[in-house]
Formats: C-alpha cells, structure tokens, sequence
C-alpha cells in the first residue's frame, strides 16, 4: 500500500471518528414535550434503536494527531480534503466548489502530497 492510500484511509479514520463523537447540545435547553409512555404491546412492536458506538480516548487522541497534519493546508484544500475524507461523491465537490472533478482531482492529490511532505519533514 503507498503512502498516499494510507494517508487516505487515516483522514477516513478521523471522519469516522468524528461522527461518533457524542452532539454538542447547548445547556439549558430541553423539550417542552413531555415524555411519552408506551404501553409493553408499543414496546415489542418497535423497531429497536441502531446501537451507536462511542469514540474511545484513544480513538480522539489519533483523531486529533491526524486533523494537525491539515493545518498546513489553506482552506479550500482543507474543505477538500475532509470533504473526501467524508466521502462525499466527486460529483457533489464540482458543485459545491463551482469546479470540474478533474481540477478538483489535481488539488486533491496536491493537497495530499503537501500532508506528506511536511509529514516527512517534521
């Protein structure tokens, strides 16, 4: 596996691992609804709640070391690149930047030399 592919699949990490972080819910607030209660014959008909697993400490501290190696990046590389890492679809990037695929591609792949780069320097 090269290095690029490598990078690839650790920026894909630290998207995963953000979308597990539990919601920042701002203080204070809650719903005015009261809570509802179901009788046992609603509870078995259910469909049960998708178990959502929970970052771990050391899956944040890895997150955390990877999103530093993008500070380098200006902020459309970085959009980019956490935009791929996401994996959103090369057809929605060229719509959302205003740009076609193949441009977007070349500053993609610039972008990921440039990690590299200062990744090696370091």
């Amino acid at each position: 596996m090269t290095e690029i592919e490598e990078l690839k699949q650790k920026l894909e990490f630290a998207a995963d691992i953000m979308k597990r972080l539990p919601s920042v819910r701002a203080n204070g607030y809650g719903s005015g609804w009261p809570e509802m209660l179901y009788t046992l014959a609603e509870i078995i008909e259910q469909e049960p709640e998708p178990s959502r697993l929970q970052a771990n400490s050391q899956e944040v501290s890895e997150m955390e070391r990877i999103l530093d190696w993008l500070k380098p990046l200006d902020a459309f590389e970085t959009k980019l690149v956490w935009k791929r890492a996401c994996r959103v679809p090369w057809k929605v990037l060229s719509y959302d930047f205003r740009a076609d695929r193949t441009t977007l591609w070349r500053k993609y792949d610039r972008a990921l030399a440039k990690i590299l780069t200062t990744r090696q320097a370091a």
